[in-house]
């Protein structure tokens, strides 16, 4: 419960104006919803979401989201 309440924290993305590639699973980002932390990095929701249940901080920069 505890994921889910601090996805909801960060604003979904619009897809078509990101072409990179999630830096956790490597895919273009345009093929799931994506999200925004406060750290400013862009990933797939549900990428982070499994990051989180680990760790409750960015996996690339440690930055703490929760």
């Amino acid at each position: 419960k505890r994921v889910n309440k601090i996805l909801k924290k960060y604003p979904k993305l619009n897809k078509s104006d990101h072409t990179d590639d999630c830096f956790i699973c490597a895919e273009k980002l345009k093929k799931k919803i994506i999200v925004k932390p406060p750290c400013g990095h862009i990933v797939h929701r549900q990428c982070l979401k499994t990051c989180l249940l680990i760790s409750i901080s960015c996996p690339l920069c440690k930055t703490k989201l929760g």
